[in-house]
């Protein structure tokens, strides 16, 4: 049972943790750094929405797309604990990479689309470990910590993973690792990083608690020395969770939740630029919409649940 409920914490992001919150000031949250506000109500910001995985049974969570047009994704359609699959964007054939009876998540594709880092408990607690994206069969495990260990995202060149760790006082910390060098190096508090996809980047994009309030999350920068931390959004009505890079590094992607426990399930895309300006909704519907990853096709990669199945879908974001 613990192990079932901290599963669901990192795949959702603390946003269970939402419903705990205390009351907040019902007035409009604006983006950091500018006058606008926060209007979820303003127009949809996309074109060609189309799902991508057809689950009845199970979930279906955390996409992330290949230069070559592969989607990999996690999901508990073949078993209570979910596992890896892969399948091509346009096609409806559904490849298992991983298996056994431990949980596998978050997968991220290296930026050649030869490798599939992601998470797993199978030893015990969780680690990151790295499979061939053809030949599954064969696993290189990255950390190996008494730490939990979660979600990896790739340098532009493939030679390091950025990630976060539970530290001993019960914090959230990052990390990055150097995989030939095996090398690590702690970058502060933070949760779910995302390296800047452009050529030679040092910029990763990440989450944290707002104060000291770890109910409510904002968006963050660092330099991956360590420098020029940088508050992209934050509010005091809304947590901005699970951020994702436009393949130009220019916006962001990310899923807004309202700190309203009554609300706590009306989930939502938003794009902001990475000046902090500009903010709009991208997906604006009935159904909760979360988990955005933004594809080097340029489309938006995310989940939502209808009539109880949750699956992947995408949208091509028609920016200003």
């Amino acid at each position: 049972m613990e192990k079932n409920v901290f599963l669901k914490l990192c795949i959702i992001c603390a946003i269970v943790m939402l419903c705990v919150c205390q009351d907040v000031p019902q007035s409009p949250g604006t983006v950091n750094g500018s006058n606008d506000p926060i209007d979820p109500f303003q127009p949809n910001l996309y074109k060609d929405k189309k799902p991508h995985t057809f689950s009845v049974i199970g979930e279906d969570n955390e996409p992330s797309v290949s230069c070559n047009g592969i989607i990999a994704f996690s999901s508990s359609m073949h078993s209570v604990n979910p596992h890896i699959y892969a399948k091509p964007i346009a096609g409806t054939s559904v490849t298992q990479k991983t298996n056994g009876p431990s949980s596998d998540i978050q997968p991220a594709f290296s930026p050649d689309g030869k490798k599939i880092a992601f998470a797993s408990d199978r030893n015990g607690n969780w680690d990151i470990f790295i499979i061939n994206a053809d030949n599954p069969n064969t696993i290189w495990q990255v950390t190996s910590s008494d730490a939990d260990e979660l979600h990896p995202s790739w340098s532009p060149d493939g030679s390091m993973l950025v990630y976060c760790a539970k530290s001993s006082n019960e914090n959230w910390d990052l990390w990055i690792v150097e995989l030939q060098a095996k090398s690590f190096t702690n970058l502060g508090p933070g949760l779910f990083p995302e390296w800047c996809p452009v050529k030679d980047s040092k910029k990763i994009l990440f989450q944290k608690p707002l104060g000291r309030d770890g109910h409510q999350f904002a968006l963050w920068t660092v330099d991956t020395d360590g420098n020029n931390l940088t508050e992209i959004i934050s509010s005091a009505i809304y947590a901005s969770t699970n951020p994702s890079w436009s393949p130009d590094g220019k916006w962001i992607a990310f899923t807004m939740v309202p700190v309203d426990s009554a609300k706590s399930t009306n989930m939502d895309i938003h794009i902001i630029s990475i000046d902090g300006i500009g903010m709009v909704p991208l997906i604006d519907s009935p159904d909760p919409e979360w988990h955005p990853s933004w594809a080097p096709d340029g489309r938006i990669y995310y989940i939502t649940k209808k009539e109880g199945k949750q699956n992947v879908w995408s949208v091509q974001p028609d920016l200003p």
